[in-house]
């Protein structure tokens, strides 16, 4: 009884997203190499590097420091006034499925509402992105 409520109760906590981003052909260079340049200026562990793209493997906050606010900037995801543009991070999939599941991420964040100018900014937006496709 004990196991089965055990089972039960890390099956209702644990993420329901199963899918690991994965990028365009096109945008897949350009992220590892930015991601390069981003723990170059945000100094961290280059093995964290592999695990950005899945909720379970996200790096705490202040490990990533300002990792997230920099991949956001460089991959020139905002507009003049810092709220991330939809088709700007659309560019960066090409999986039917992501293509699908990001703009109901990105409406579930609402960042089409939110201006993300600090490094705490664009960790909640990647953890948020990443929880919800």
């Amino acid at each position: 009884m004990k196991t089965i409520l055990a089972v039960l109760l890390l099956s209702a906590t644990a993420p329901i997203r199963t899918e690991k981003l994965v990028f365009s052909a096109e945008y897949k260079n350009i992220i590892a190499l930015t991601r390069i340049e981003c723990a170059v200026v945000n100094p961290m562990d280059p093995k964290l590097l592999f695990k950005l793209d899945d909720i379970k493997d996200l790096p705490s906050r202040e490990i990533l420091k300002c990792h997230s606010l920099c991949m956001i900037k460089k991959l020139n995801l905002l507009n003049d006034d810092n709220i991330m543009e939809l088709d700007k991070l659309m560019q960066l999939f090409s999986s039917p499925s992501l293509l699908i599941k990001v703009p109901a991420s990105y409406a579930k964040c609402q960042l089409n509402l939110k201006s993300i100018q600090t490094c705490n900014d664009g960790y909640d937006v990647q953890q948020c992105l990443l929880y919800n496709v």
